[in-house]
């Protein structure tokens, strides 16, 4: 670099100039450690202090600091708010596809059974089946478990007032629950499905062989008296056969279990440990007779 004066050339050398700004810049580093100092024990000191000067300059410092805090800290929230919402919409998308998945598959089923439906209207037409007659149903709350060590049997809230009588077949939506035994003028005792004393004829889908329900007084009733060729597994749908006049047919218990040598044990549909409401079937399945000449 060179500057004329008086028609004289001065020749400065580059690395003398970067010399001068590096001394410059450690200077002004140095300064600027100081001035921090300063400005941090100033603060330190000032929020010590108990003086009305000391109050007053903290309220000064935390106007002035403030909006700058309040700026700095923009970002971050902005950033935090965006990043929750990506996540919710990313939330709603794939929960948007698994509904459209499920609807998806709704809309099959329905469209299949619909299509079932049809073809056993069509069949029952051309086989000139009669539809059978409607069942009533009356629903009655449970009052109270009796606590009989040997017996599994509710207590329910009707009676021989509102037409409850003995030997009707008690269900809820999941199957069957039981039968009634004895009623008065305002109450019903019922016999559970589980208890030692219940004897139920059913029907084993998809085999259509037929056995005898006992209850053990466990949770779980057995499957007894069955033949010896029945192809059982876990699983079969257990429902009522209708034999005996008391149960309708087609009636839903449960499912098998588990199978042993001679005997199989049922888990019911219903959860007979907290029922509050039983519908019981009223409409009676008729006596027939004939008379030969």
């Amino acid at each position: 670099m060179s500057f004329d004066k008086n028609g004289a050339k001065f020749y400065i050398r580059k690395p003398f100039l970067k010399q001068v700004n590096s001394t410059f810049h450690a200077y002004k580093q140095l300064i600027l450690f100081f001035f921090f100092c300063f400005i941090t024990i100033l603060i330190l000191v000032v929020a010590v202090s108990n003086g009305s000067f000391a109050q007053k300059t903290r309220l000064f410092l935390m106007e002035v600091l403030h909006p700058i805090a309040k700026i700095s800290s923009a970002p971050s929230k902005g950033i935090n708010g965006a990043r929750e919402k990506a996540g919710d919409w990313i939330f709603a998308y794939e929960r948007l596809q698994s509904l459209k998945k499920e609807n998806q598959s709704l809309r099959e089923k329905e469209s299949y059974f619909r299509s079932v439906e049809n073809e056993n209207e069509e069949l029952k037409r051309i086989l000139r089946v009669s539809k059978s007659q409607h069942q009533k149903l009356k629903t009655v709350p449970v009052i109270s478990y009796p606590g009989k060590p040997f017996v599994k049997s509710i207590l329910l809230g009707a009676g021989l007032h509102q037409k409850i009588e003995p030997q009707r077949p008690i269900i809820v939506a999941e199957g069957l629950v039981g039968r009634t035994i004895e009623s008065s003028n305002s109450l019903t005792r019922a016999l559970l499905i589980t208890d030692l004393n219940s004897r139920i004829p059913v029907i084993i889908k998809p085999s259509n062989r037929h056995a005898i329900l006992v209850g053990d007084n466990s949770n779980k009733p057995l499957l007894k008296y069955l033949p010896y060729d029945i192809p059982l597994k876990e699983g079969d749908v257990v429902k009522t056969s209708g034999r005996g006049g008391l149960f309708p047919s087609g009636i839903p218990i449960g499912t098998i279990e588990s199978i042993s040598k001679d005997e199989a044990q049922v888990k019911p549909y219903a959860n007979l440990q907290s029922l509050s409401f039983v519908n019981i079937l009223t409409h009676e399945l008729g006596d027939f007779s004939s008379k030969f000449k």
